[in-house]
């Protein structure tokens, strides 16, 4: 919790995961259990995994 919203904080490095939701209404779950506002679910567009980014060798 920071400033009245749940943050995510990365389990690897620790570091807070600002604009970061989770999907599936689990995000919005946690809003209503820590008792501040539920935000609307955010919409994935479009998404693209690590291997696609990276050149083939």
């Amino acid at each position: 919790m920071k400033d009245g919203e749940v943050i995510i904080v990365d389990e690897h490095t620790g570091r807070t995961m600002q604009g970061v939701r989770w999907s599936d209404g689990l995000h919005q779950a946690v809003e209503a259990k820590e008792g501040v506002e539920i935000q609307n679910e955010n919409q994935t567009l479009a998404s693209i995994h690590l291997p696609e980014l990276l050149p083939s060798v």
